[in-house]
């Protein structure tokens, strides 16, 4: 067959480079409308219940899928058509906004909460198929080394994109004007729109040949993501921080509108704004992934990753605020936060799609993805009980503590291995 080179996309056909276009348009619409319900979810949260605990359950529903359905992901993405994966995952998305739309109309308290978890925990089982499934097929249709890097980097910046439109941009202007319901309207309409690209993408990509697999080898199937990952150190080591910053990232986004509303004295749904200095940051280091890999080892990007967001949490702990200096300390530790959180994870993710066989990157890709909603679902209700008994803030130092120790012991064992 032949291939041209297009972008530092090497090997790649025209047909794939079309079927790359279509998967990231699908991704930008779809986590639109994710990070908009949320964010909108997270405001009816923190007015109605004012408490950290309450957001921590809303958090809790939304990762507790994948520690449900994640390994069946995985499993289902390699055994199954991955395009076939993401037109039935987005449909099912479309059917939860249309049911947080219908959540808004409950008076009753206890009631609109249940609805808010159910709707937030049914487009999380639908994300943990589509996420494998992208990660999947991104280094068929972008090619891999270099170009792989370039083309996560590229999916990271849509993701960085889709979140300042849905939660800087449209939730909050919707939340104001309209309420909640239609952000949840607007989400049904950009589901939908991923569905039809999803099927429009079945066109550019052959359909997968699907081997017949018997029930008795399901459960060797799911192990086998999890054999490759403790036998591969490289894979380990990268599982492991993968999972550390999930679970860094998903404290902060708990904890974040009580740290606007009650810490910092703005109003809750200004919280996107206060947060813009992590995306400035989140595309510092997307930018520097993008262009100037080359300048150091993936290792050693993951490591300066994990001493920026480590010290990006310490900052905000200590004295970040609203005026004086305390502006310019928010400004870094958002900064701060925002570079680390995008250094290890580009890094990371790219890792673990090049390192597997073809066969087995589902798996592989939703076993750290179970492992992440594993360790996050269990403690969340615990931090945000923990917030509000000490403090946001001393939340966020204990946090930096363990970032920092991971950043540091690897720096050391560098050492020593050179030594």
């Amino acid at each position: 067959m032949h291939t041209t080179q297009h972008r530092g996309y090497t090997g790649v056909t025209p047909a794939r480079r079309t079927g790359f276009r279509l998967l990231l348009a699908a991704q930008f619409a779809a986590d639109t409308a994710q990070y908009a319900i949320l964010f909108a979810a997270t405001v009816v949260l923190e007015e109605r219940t004012h408490s950290s605990t309450g957001i921590a359950w809303m958090i809790l529903s939304s990762t507790l899928p994948g520690a449900l359905f994640g390994p069946i992901a995985g499993l289902v993405v390699d055994r199954r058509d991955r395009v076939g994966v993401l037109v039935a995952a987005n449909a099912l998305r479309w059917v939860a906004a249309l049911g947080f739309v219908l959540a808004q109309g409950q008076g009753n308290l206890r009631a609109l909460l249940l609805a808010v978890y159910a709707a937030c925990f049914t487009l999380s089982a639908a994300a943990q198929f589509i996420s494998p499934a992208q990660g999947a097929l991104t280094p068929d249709v972008a090619g891999r080394g270099s170009a792989l890097l370039k083309a996560n980097s590229l999916v990271y910046l849509l993701s960085l994109a889709t979140q300042v439109l849905g939660v800087v941009v449209l939730a909050p202007s919707l939340l104001k004007r309209a309420g909640a319901g239609a952000v949840g309207v607007l989400g049904a309409l950009l589901y939908l729109a991923a569905t039809v690209l999803c099927l429009r993408l079945r066109r550019e990509l052959p359909a997968q040949a699907l081997q017949g697999r018997a029930l008795s080898d399901v459960w060797a199937d799911l192990r086998a993501g999890w054999s490759l990952i403790l036998r591969d150190r490289s894979l380990s080591w990268t599982t492991l921080q993968l999972t550390g910053m999930a679970f860094a990232g998903l404290t902060l986004i708990t904890l974040a509108p009580g740290m606007a509303a009650r810490v910092l004295g703005a109003h809750v749904a200004d919280v996107a704004y206060l947060a813009l200095p992590a995306g400035l940051g989140f595309g510092l280091g997307l930018l520097l992934l993008g262009r100037r890999s080359q300048w150091l080892e993936r290792a050693v990007w993951m490591r300066v990753g994990l001493f920026g967001f480590g010290l990006g949490l310490a900052i905000l702990g200590l004295g970040a605020g609203r005026t004086g200096w305390g502006l310019a300390l928010l400004a870094l530790s958002g900064l701060a936060i925002g570079l680390g959180f995008a250094l290890v994870n580009v890094t990371g993710r790219a890792a673990l799609q090049e390192r597997p066989p073809p066969n087995m990157r589902g798996r592989v890709l939703a076993s750290q993805a179970t492992l992440a909603n594993l360790v996050t679902s269990l403690p969340l209700p615990l931090v945000g009980a923990l917030a509000d008994r000490v403090g946001i803030r001393s939340v966020y130092l204990v946090l930096a503590v363990p970032v920092l120790g991971v950043a540091g012991w690897e720096r050391f064992s560098v050492w020593a291995r050179m030594g």
